[in-house]
């Protein structure tokens, strides 16, 4: 059972109930009958590489060497589909002299009657498969023989199919006996979606039985879905779906995207953070030669590229020299700078409930300095995957986005049409799902980008409509194409999770399909004609999961999918241009090892289809291999992930009451789907935008960065806006009333502070809410205040992101060399380096003339903040960066930027106390200083030789913030407001003002040192 004490803390849900309780447990067991045959299929390496099975594997024990792992057995999980394998001789039969054993799966006693259709849906659709696969064997069915059998009643009723058992029979679950399609009535709190476990015999892997439940959390699941649309549609008061919040527009704009503020940037022509990166390398290029190409046509890209990893390591800014960002952390853990960084939203992200003793435990979790709540937020989506992984398990937050897609398409229609449709859509795709588990699939992260092999109607739509099939970063979607449903067949396999629910409209796929075919009939399907294609780029799709890359003399080139599609043209995707060979008719590479990507027929030559597969070992390393995910290319993974992201804000902060929803909750699901993803995207392009200027001139590699077709033009946009989504989120301004007002630095800024007068207000839409707030109109929680969760406040978002865009740790597999690349740090501030110096000036002496965001004509806009960030705006909004957030860019920032080996961010910000062992000699002429009005300690940095730093920054602001105290007139007042000086004196306002500026330049000055020398030092 699900029901042990570990399963509440994995799930994250700190209010389940997780005591002591009593359990009914039932033993099944099943006699091996002796004369049972059946042939495993043995685990071939790579063979899993190609398609996803489960495997049981086995250790064998010799009395002369022991267990040792070269005499393991693994075996692939498969149903046994033959009565007999052999004749009386022990030979093996043909298989049209064999007797077929049909694959039977029976309902459970609890099955509702209005589910069955799902049921013969998705038994049909297997079914489908399973006698393609038998046919492709040579078995001689019957018009009407069924592979793949349901039993729809339970008890078993006249007319069920024969093999269901007599009149009465009556299957229980557990009985290991029976395979079973099973809806799961009873309430857990851990909020299932489906799961698909098997019994397979230990010794060969063949599956006994297996199950495919689906729970009642998709009921769930389809009313939250239905409430959306209402809210959408119109007919449910927009002013009462959350407390407090009127609606209105926000549903306006989701219903209208041309009314939606846009938060993405278009790519340039002469891209500015692309260019500076392009001229960045000044030494001897390494020359790319016909031998070198001639290498990567025969070996692949990973061989040419892993020969030369030496010569770049030593070049590189990226030196694997791993620096202990870590460490340097831990000097300044139970330092006062420490207390600073942890309050109570932080501590409550992490499970804490305010009032109660902080323990170690918490502080481990809160703390940055000890790994801080991103990593603990990491570890623990990681462990909830692992989990539900190893079970099979599908959770509703493995499908929220997908929920969300739905509703936009069913506006308008009636309440119970709805319900029953997004009802019936859901446990369609989760009952193929968990069926394709239990006949021995694993998951298939690239489902959604295995363009190659989509529904054919997808690229019908898209000829259609389109003409020359152009990058979506040049020929966007189409209204056409959208009302079309374009994005129903852009997928390959129903093991993937979906982005959309009506990603899986069509159950199976084909991936799915060719995995049986190759399980379970040793096929694979090859091209017979691949048109103008050359047919290295469909070997090099297969090897590379569809990023095709080769460095010629003449400069890098990628391949899009495009390209397939438009040298191919229907020869892509008919099925009249694929057949099917046996396993056994592919090719061998150079090195003697079966090859994957060609066979050899009759001495004609097929290349293979080239399917893409990523398990969970690959997933959400980078911008492929991603769960809830849409899209063909990076381009369009990433616009429909932000598109997500800034119109479902209402969905992930507003728990309206859900059980188990909390902080900690919070940062455990949105991490790691949101702001590490966002930091994963950019690895493998800020490791390439290294490492590509050590090869070709800076004009070849910005051709090759901003072209859509033959480079990562759609990464770079990708890329770009993932770097503007996390400085936007740093940015955010809070949800309120804003007045212009002027500040006493002597800036002019739109706050919410304005004596609460009307003014431009932000809604949901376009600002978010700062901080966290519990009450609930309809409810009174007293004691029990934590119930009454309003909504999650952005805070912890901005600290978030500030985690992920200071991250520099990766993770790149399949690199073995004694280089290893798995060593190499890359971060946002390799790439956007000027970007990041400017942000810290502007944010650390909160000048946000060019960075901030603003108004115009009434709507919140931001930089683009790849750009030069040399244009000042009008009509600036308080950005909500608070002291705690400008500590956090400046802890994390001086901790990790440098593991980019770039000492710059560290220079850019340092302040030192004059007189103390560690301050460093400089000219007088380079110095800015401040003297401390209340202790008498003089801080200091450089101008840098004339140019601003975000040191320099924050002493000016605290010399001018001196010189307002002291600017009182013979009326009591100052040049700027009425109001800042009492009798004479400085106000409590303004000196507060300094004094809360002073503490974070005193903080800047204690974090430097420790950080360069780990020499601590109390001002």
């Amino acid at each position: 059972g699900f029901g042990e004490i570990p399963l509440c803390w994995l799930m994250g849900y700190e209010f389940t109930e997780c005591g002591a309780g009593e359990y009914t447990i039932r033993n099944s067991f099943m006699r091996v009958d002796p004369d049972r045959q059946y042939v495993p299929m043995p685990y071939k390496g790579k063979a899993t590489d190609v398609f996803g099975f489960f495997t049981t594997d086995r250790m064998e024990y010799s009395d002369r060497e022991g267990i040792r792992e070269q005499n393991k057995r693994r075996y692939l999980n498969r149903y046994n589909l033959w009565k007999q394998w052999y004749d009386d001789d022990g030979e093996l039969l043909p298989h049209n002299e064999r007797e077929l054993r049909p694959i039977v799966y029976h309902v459970n006693r609890d099955y509702p009657d209005d589910l069955k259709g799902v049921a013969h849906e998705v038994a049909d659709q297997w079914n489908e498969v399973f006698n393609d696969a038998v046919d492709a064997l040579g078995y001689e069915r019957e018009a009407d023989e069924r592979t793949f059998i349901l039993c729809p009643n339970n008890p078993v009723e006249e007319g069920d199919p024969e093999v269901c058992g007599g009149v009465g029979n009556s299957p229980r679950l557990g009985d290991i006996r029976y395979s079973f399609m099973a809806y799961i009535p009873k309430f857990m709190d851990y909020g299932l979606l489906g799961l698909g476990p098997s019994n397979n015999d230990p010794e060969t892997g063949e599956i006994i039985s297996g199950m495919g439940y689906v729970y009642h959390w998709n009921d769930i699941a389809a009313y939250q879905t239905v409430e959306m649309i209402e809210l959408l549609n119109g007919t449910r008061d927009p002013s009462t779906f959350i407390d407090g919040v009127d609606l209105s527009e926000w549903a306006n704009q989701v219903t209208d995207a041309g009314r939606s503020a846009p938060r993405t940037h278009d790519l340039a022509e002469n891209e500015h953070f692309v260019q500076n990166f392009a001229n960045r390398f000044d030494g001897d290029l390494i020359q790319v030669t016909d031998a070198d190409v001639e290498m990567q046509m025969e070996e692949g890209f990973d061989a040419f590229m892993e020969r030369h990893l030496e010569q770049i390591h030593r070049n590189s800014h990226l030196s694997g020299e791993r620096t202990s960002t870590s460490g340097k952390l831990r000097t300044l853990k139970d330092t006062y700078i420490e207390d600073l960084l942890i309050n109570d939203q932080v501590l409550m992200a992490t499970g804490h409930q305010p009032g109660t003793p902080v323990s170690d435990d918490n502080l481990q979790a809160a703390s940055i300095l000890r790994g801080g709540f991103g990593k603990h937020a990491m570890e623990m989506a990681r462990l909830r995957e692992e989990f539900a992984e190893q079970r099979n398990m599908y959770l509703p937050e493995m499908a929220d986005d997908a929920l969300l897609g739905i509703a936009r398409e069913l506006a308008g229609e009636d309440h119970e049409d709805v319900y029953n449709t997004v009802r019936e859509a859901i446990y369609t795709a989760v009952m193929a799902h968990e069926v394709g588990h239990a006949i021995g699939l694993m998951h298939n992260f690239s489902g959604s980008e295995d363009v190659v092999n989509y529904f054919d109607e997808y690229w019908e739509i898209r000829d259609r409509h389109d003409g020359d099939v152009l990058p979506r970063l040049q020929q966007p979607i189409t209204q056409e194409e959208i009302d079309e449903k374009i994005y129903h067949h852009a997928y390959s396999s129903v093991m993937d999770y979906a982005g959309r629910y009506t990603v899986d409209g069509h159950g199976i796929g084909k991936y799915d399909r060719a995995a049986i075919l190759y399980g379970y009939a040793g096929k694979v399907e090859v091209f017979k004609d691949t048109g103008s294609l050359d047919p290295i780029i469909l070997r090099d799709w297969y090897e590379r999961r569809g990023e095709v890359l080769n460095f010629f003399i003449d400069g890098p080139q990628a391949v899009h999918y495009t390209t397939l599609y438009n040298e191919m043209g229907e020869l892509l995707y008919s099925d009249d241009n694929r057949m099917l060979v046996d396993v056994d008719d592919l090719n061998v590479d150079f090195q003697g090892n079966r090859d994957w990507s060609t066979a050899t027929v009759d001495g004609v030559q097929y290349s293979r289809v080239p399917y893409i597969y990523c398990s969970h070992a690959n997933l959400n390393l980078g911008d492929s291999c991603l769960t809830r995910d849409v899209g063909a290319d990076s381009y369009e993974r990433m616009k429909n992930m932000l598109d997500d992201l800034n119109t479902w804000y209402i969905t992930r902060s507003f728990p309206r009451g859900r059980i188990g929803v909390s902080p900690n909750s919070y940062i455990n699901a949105n991490y790691g789907r949101i702001y590490n993803r966002l930091k994963r995207w950019h690895d493998l392009y800020g490791l390439y935008a290294e490492l590509l200027p050590q090869f070709y001139t800076a004009e070849q590699v910005e051709e090759f960065f901003t072209n859509p077709v033959t480079g990562w033009g759609g990464k770079t946009w990708a890329v770009k806006n993932a770097f503007n989504h996390l400085v936007q989120t740093i940015m955010m301004p809070n949800v309120g009333s804003y007045q212009r007002e002027s500040q006493i630095d002597g800036t002019e800024l739109f706050t919410t502070g304005g004596g609460g007068l009307a003014g431009t207000q932000l809604d949901i839409t376009q600002g978010r809410y700062y901080s966290t707030s519990w009450h609930d109109g309809n409810r009174e929680c007293g004691y029990m205040w934590w119930e009454c969760l309003r909504h999650v406040g952005f805070y912890l978002d901005k600290i978030m992101a500030i985690e992920a865009l200071s991250d520099t740790q990766t993770n790149f597999v399949a690199r073995s060399t004694p280089e290893d690349i798995r060593e190499w740090e890359v971060g946002y501030a390799n790439t956007f380096g000027d970007q990041v110096l400017k942000l810290n000036e502007a944010l650390m002496g909160q000048q946000y003339a060019s960075v901030g965001p603003y108004l115009e004509s009434g709507q919140l806009q931001f930089p683009d903040y790849t750009g030069p960030l040399d244009e000042p705006q009008a009509d600036l909004v308080d950005p909500f960066a608070t002291f705690t957030i400008q500590l956090y860019w400046q802890v994390l920032g001086q901790a990790r930027f440098p593991a980019g080996y770039d000492q710059s961010f560290s220079e850019n910000s340092r302040i030192w106390i004059r007189g103390l062992s560690n301050a460093p000699e400089i000219d007088d002429e380079f110095l800015v200083s401040f003297r401390d009005p209340w202790t008498g300690y003089v801080y200091e940095t450089t101008n840098r030789g004339g140019l601003t730093s975000a040191g320099q920054s924050m002493i000016e602001r605290a010399n001018y913030l001196l010189a307002r105290t002291d600017m009182c007139d013979d009326e009591g007042r100052t040049e700027t407001t009425a109001d800042d000086c009492v009798d004479g004196e400085p106000s409590t306002a303004a000196k507060n003002e300094l004094r809360n500026y002073l503490e974070l330049i005193k903080a800047i000055a204690y974090i430097t040192p420790r950080f360069e020398h780990g020499n601590p030092y109390s001002p």
